[in-house]
């Protein structure tokens, strides 16, 4: 039997915040990278995070909310923005990618991100209700297309290069 660690209102919770941080990232390197099409990219893909995040929020207002025991008023919201801040996007993520970059390390760093992220979603099915699973495959759904956009421009790329 497993341990029920998180509900599936506290998994939306963090889908929300990572989506939220994906936004921004993407943003910071699309301002980073010159090749258009690639900066064109990662822009769309900023705004398919912020809806996303729409998504996570909406799914999340037709779950039950969960609402912890805290030792102090925020506490855990003070958590829950920590923990969020340290997965898939957080702040210090963007000092991998060089500040003026390449497409190719572009496409890589966010293929990256989306892989991790379709990992945390997974591991995250585990960690929750059986009945609560199908929102956390919507989840999954919407970061694969992202991993999908990534890696065929990526493939466009390198055939480019290679020609």
């Amino acid at each position: 039997m497993r341990a029920l660690i998180f509900t599936a209102s506290e998994i939306l919770q963090f889908a929300v915040k990572i989506e939220q941080n994906g936004e921004a990232l993407y943003r910071t390197i699309a301002e980073r990278t010159a090749e258009p099409t690639v900066r064109k990219l990662f822009l769309f893909l900023a705004k398919e995070d912020l809806r996303h995040a729409g998504i996570f929020g909406q799914m999340l207002s037709e779950v039950e909310k969960f609402e912890p025991m805290e030792t102090y008023p925020g506490e855990y919201a003070a958590y829950m923005n920590a923990y969020t801040a340290e997965i898939i996007f957080p702040a210090t993520v963007i000092r991998e990618l060089p500040p003026s970059t390449d497409p190719i390390a572009a496409l890589d760093f966010g293929i990256r991100r989306e892989l991790d992220s379709i990992t945390y979603y997974m591991h995250a099915k585990d960690l929750v209700p059986p009945n609560h699973a199908e929102q956390l495959d919507q989840i999954i759904a919407e970061e694969r297309k992202h991993f999908i956009k990534f890696s065929e421009m990526k493939r466009r790329f390198l055939r480019k290069r290679a020609s």
